[in-house]
């Protein structure tokens, strides 16, 4: 049997079932191991998660930054050196030429950060360190030596790090370590991550190894994992100095060993490594410190918890089962006498350190509501290493159970995990441009009980996804029409048409009636750059509804001019010469018949084309009137032809909605046309509502 580590805060051996003094269950004393099927179920699982990402799509993606990571591996893989040259440049863009999936929009010559960070010599560094790019350096070289994708070389580097992390688990916790750190790792949002070429898989594996080491009392060996971190985040930096300053306080007996000393020194040369050669090369110790990702203002408390408690982006909202976890394990952790609790408050500053300079970093951002995830901050996982002592204590608790009850906890426990992986299937869309679930009910049922930061509500809500904001909005609804967000220096001047109001779906708001509100909200709070104006259910309709009067039976213009029909709400494109595209899954129009609808059956009539071609060879659209279905379109050309719908008459009223449901529709950049992003559907020319 191996002997059991050395004693620290949380120490434990190979044992399944440690108990303190009072013969209660805790992670400070060790006996003998009992439980070899756990082991072999944690390897099992661990093998089954590989062959399942590697086979389903192990092919990794290029999310939010992950081009540049891209760009970066070949540049290390082909020149030894991570600043793009002309030869690694050229072999990185022939190579997402043929992988829509890592494609730019713009050839990676053209960025402008990238241009901001390039020298004399021709060579570029890109805004994110490269590190990270290193440790994937040799599966990059393995799929080549064997002719396999490249796109591998991230996903592989994930399932390493993962294996790694187990490890330390198992040697820090026993094997209910191991299966703790496995499910952290793949039933959490975190699973998103692992076939994707961006830094937060590795940072969630290497946190769960430095979390492991500093609660099993290894403080030396936590540098190194704390110093690879810092390579690619700079906040890692203070906690690497509040983990040396705890060795050598608590541990300089084995910190001045040879063995302790070379650790030490690795993890200085790891921390300084990065700096030093953006030093050397731009002045800057960081490549961020070259960019507007960080704003200079200190952030307020509202942001600062963001991260943990929007329900938009926040920890919290959108993984319920961490907080479940947190609460069953603090449950535990209390009923312990409190002489067993002594010996582990040492931990507690390096991790109260941790939440609170994270979370203000986080907060520092100028992208709180960033893209590269599926809706829930990236920067909310580099919390979730903080929960493997408490899953730890749970799982044990749990083994010690009866078994009827392990078993029907077991499985509650296990459905919460496996909904959660579901959830973070790695093939889930993002859908950071849309508000999350529970955030779109909250704001419906209490509009006024949260008041999100502007960039969150502002984003999710008007349909102008992460750098689009430079439209300018002024005024956003949620979907509901239920809380109102006013943007005091967007505010259009008095007298002119305003631009038109965002996000809201159920009718088109009157633009001059809104303008006239946010004046009266802005009078009466002298001091605020945006306020919010919650609503009940229907009042927003009643206060700013506007249906433009349509003559029954003439012809509605889409195109660019004075004739075009003014009651287009969400969903439609900029006007062309010839008409408008709808760009999203939802077009609507608002109109109010004159005269008013007898009762008799009539016809509509719409003129469109459809967004089709090799990757997408049929658009199907629904199309509903005041909630009545009178049609599909199915549509497998591009020229445009007329489809006639059959209009009931208790379909019509006198303020109508007619609204175009489009099927799965996609962007020209995602077929490989070209740089277009918009979500394309029907080329709407003309309509008709007639007898």
């Amino acid at each position: 049997m191996r002997a059991p580590l050395a004693a620290g805060p949380l120490a434990v051996g190979s044992g399944e079932r440690p108990r303190d003094s009072a013969g209660g269950l805790w992670l400070t004393r060790a006996v003998p191991a009992s439980r070899p099927l756990l082991h072999h179920l944690v390897v099992l699982l661990y093998l089954a998660v590989c062959a399942a990402v590697l086979v389903r799509d192990g092919r990794g993606r290029a999310t939010g930054d992950g081009h540049e990571y891209y760009a970066m591996l070949f540049a290390l893989g082909e020149t030894g050196r991570p600043s793009l040259t002309p030869k690694s440049e050229a072999a990185y863009e022939a190579y997402a030429a043929t992988h829509p999936a890592i494609a730019l929009e713009h050839q990676v010559a053209q960025r402008r950060d990238v241009r901001e960070m390039t020298l004399p010599d021709g060579t570029a560094d890109f805004p994110h360190a490269w590190f990270y790019s290193l440790l994937a350096v040799p599966f990059y070289a393995a799929c080549k030596l064997v002719g396999a994708d490249a796109a591998y070389s991230f996903t592989l580097l994930h399932l390493a790090l993962l294996g790694l992390a187990l490890w330390v688990a198992q040697r820090c916790f026993g094997r209910t370590g191991a299966l703790a750190a496995l499910l952290l790792c793949v039933a959490s949002p975190a699973l998103w991550f692992i076939n994707k070429a961006h830094t937060e898989f590795f940072t969630v594996t290497l946190t769960l190894v430095v979390c492991a080491l500093f609660l099993r009392g290894r403080y030396v060996q936590a540098l190194v994992p704390l110093a690879a971190l810092s390579t690619q985040n700079p906040p890692f930096l203070a906690l690497l100095a509040l983990c040396g300053l705890q060795a050598l306080l608590l541990q300089r007996d084995v910190l001045l060993t040879a063995r302790g000393l070379l650790t030490a020194g690795v993890a200085a040369g790891l921390a300084a490594v990065v700096p030093a050669y953006y030093l050397v090369r731009h002045g800057v110790p960081n490549p961020l410190f070259k960019t507007t990702a960080v704003t200079p203002v200190h952030p307020d408390l509202k942001r600062v918890l963001a991260v943990f408690v929007d329900p938009d982006i926040g920890l919290v909202p959108n993984w319920p089962l961490a907080a479940l976890l947190a609460l069953l394990a603090a449950v535990l952790v209390a009923r312990r006498p409190r002489a067993s609790l002594r010996t582990h408050l040492r931990a507690l500053p390096f991790f109260a350190a941790w939440v609170g300079l994270f979370a203000y970093a986080h907060a520092k951002t100028v992208n709180l509501n960033h893209g590269g995830t599926i809706s829930m901050s990236r920067y909310a996982l580099w919390y979730a290493a903080l929960l493997l002592p408490a899953l730890v204590v749970v799982l044990r608790a749990l083994w010690q159970q009866p078994p009827a009850r392990r078993w029907a906890l077991g499985g509650l426990l296990g459905a919460g995990f496996v909904a959660t992986a579901a959830a973070a299937e790695p093939r889930t869309a993002v859908r950071t441009c849309e508000p999350a679930p529970l955030a779109r009910a909250l704001y419906r049922v209490a509009p006024g009980l949260y008041d999100p930061p502007t960039e969150i509500f502002l984003e999710r809500n008007s349909g102008l996804c992460e750098g689009q904001a430079g439209a300018h909005p002024w005024a956003v609804f949620n979907p509901d029409c239920t809380k109102l967000l006013l943007v005091r220096e967007n505010l259009p001047p008095e007298g002119g048409a305003p631009p038109p109001v965002l996000g809201c779906q159920g009718f088109l708001p009157d633009g001059p009636r809104v303008a006239a509100e946010a004046r009266r909200y802005f009078a009466s709070h002298a001091t605020g750059a945006h306020g919010y104006v919650p609503l009940r259910a229907g009042e927003a309709e009643e206060r700013f509804g506007n249906f433009p009067l349509y003559p029954l039976g003439s012809a509605l213009h889409f195109g660019a001019g004075p004739q075009r029909f003014a009651g287009m709400g969400q969903g439609w494109s900029h006007a062309e010469e010839w008409g408008t595209w709808t760009d999203g899954a939802l077009a609507e129009l608002f109109f109010q018949l004159d005269p008013p609808p007898q009762p008799a059956p009539r016809a509509l009539t719409l003129q469109a084309g459809a967004f089709v071609g090799p990757g997408k060879p049929r658009l199907d659209v629904v199309v509903e009137l005041n909630g009545w279905e009178l049609g599909r379109i199915e549509a497998e050309q591009r020229e445009p032809r007329s489809y006639r719908f059959e209009v009931p008459p208790q379909a019509l009223r006198a303020q109508n909605r007619l609204r175009l449901h489009i099927d799965r529709p996609r962007s020209p950049s995602e077929l490989g046309e070209s740089g277009d992003g918009r979500r394309l559907g029907l080329s709407v020319l003309g309509m008709q509502l007639g007898g």
